[in-house]
């Protein structure tokens, strides 16, 4: 139930994408992996400018 609601919250290319691995924390670690950048210069950049 988890899984669905987390695929089904993406936009449907990117849901596809993870559709197919077995489990919730399969899917959660790897969307983490590919869209978390803990080196973002720019979303830094940003966050400082705003203060």
């Amino acid at each position: 139930m988890v899984m669905a609601w987390l695929i089904n919250s993406m936009e449907p290319p990117i849901g596809r994408t993870y559709m197919f691995l077995p489990t919730t924390k399969d899917v959660w670690e790897a969307v983490r992996e590919t869209y978390s950048d803990l080196e973002n210069s720019s979303q830094i950049y940003d966050l400082k400018t705003r203060l």
